[in-house]
């Protein structure tokens, strides 16, 4: 009597595993986005950037079919990411993100966050090409400070001062 309910156990064990291991491995396609999108937006919001980075990814795969706001923010999000963890592929991911979404709002933060990224290198030339890309207009107003420094060094350190000082005085 106790081996046989022991097999039954053990046989319902395995096939609770069984299941579960199915379940895993299911394809992108056949996931909740939704699901996947706050799973991805909550690891972006506890600064983990590795993994929302992956999660944002997977997602463009799924929304490769549409041309949604949600593909535009999960390329967004995935060079956002790349950025901040200093990948190599970050500016890479910005340009497309850019190119494919010309229209975004979120263009000029793009441009605003490349200028920073190389004004931090100390990439000043490479700095003011991005931000001459920027319309001010289309920058959050905390930024603003932030973006006349940088343009206002980089023009200094380029040796344009009458410009680096026209800069600055913005920012007073």
């Amino acid at each position: 009597m106790q081996i046989r309910s022991l097999f039954q156990y053990l046989s319902i064990a395995l096939a609770l595993l069984i299941t579960t291991e199915i379940l895993a491995q299911q394809p992108i396609q056949q996931r909740n986005p939704d699901a996947l999108w706050m799973s991805a937006m909550d690891l972006w919001n506890k600064e983990k950037y590795a993994a929302a980075q992956k999660a944002f990814v997977e997602l463009e795969a799924f929304y490769s079919d549409e041309s949604s706001t949600r593909m535009a923010d999960c390329q967004f999000y995935a060079a956002y990411c790349a950025l901040k963890l200093y990948n190599k592929d970050a500016e890479f991911r910005f340009r497309r993100f850019i190119e494919l979404n010309p229209e975004d709002p979120r263009d000029d933060l793009a441009y605003y966050l490349l200028a920073k990224n190389n004004f931090e290198r100390k990439k000043y030339g490479k700095s003011l090409e991005w931000i001459n890309q920027i319309d001010i207009k289309g920058l959050p107003k905390e930024n603003l400070p932030d973006y006349y420094y940088y343009k206002g060094y980089s023009l200094f350190k380029e040796d344009l001062y009458s410009d680096a000082l026209l800069s600055f005085s913005k920012n007073l």
